[in-house]
């Protein structure tokens, strides 16, 4: 109902909504089937771009959260955790990632 700015059709839509709410509880119609491939929503190619491409970065992002958290937590060398911290910002670093 976002998409008009008349709110006597918003009320229309209200009602019937609310009509049909009551029909399906007193038993008077059926519940519509989620299976039907009128129920399924299209996507198109760039929503389906961007979700391939959001889960890809997560999968990515977590894999490095992973090998910052490792590195923090080896602290094996003796080093303050202040210069483990400052290391990745080094060439050296990204390059051994």
């Amino acid at each position: 109902m976002v998409h008009t700015d008349d709110s006597w059709q918003k009320l229309q839509t209200l009602c019937i909504m609310f009509q049909k709410l009551i029909a399906l509880v007193s038993g008077d119609i059926v519940q519509d089937n989620q299976d039907q491939l009128s129920a399924h929503d299209v996507l198109m190619p760039g929503q389906l771009y961007g979700m391939v491409l959001r889960e890809n970065l997560e999968a990515n992002l977590l894999k490095v959260k992973l090998v910052i958290d490792k590195m923090i937590r080896k602290d094996d060398e003796g080093k303050a955790k202040h210069t483990l911290m400052t290391s990745w910002r080094s060439p050296s670093y990204l390059r051994r990632l």
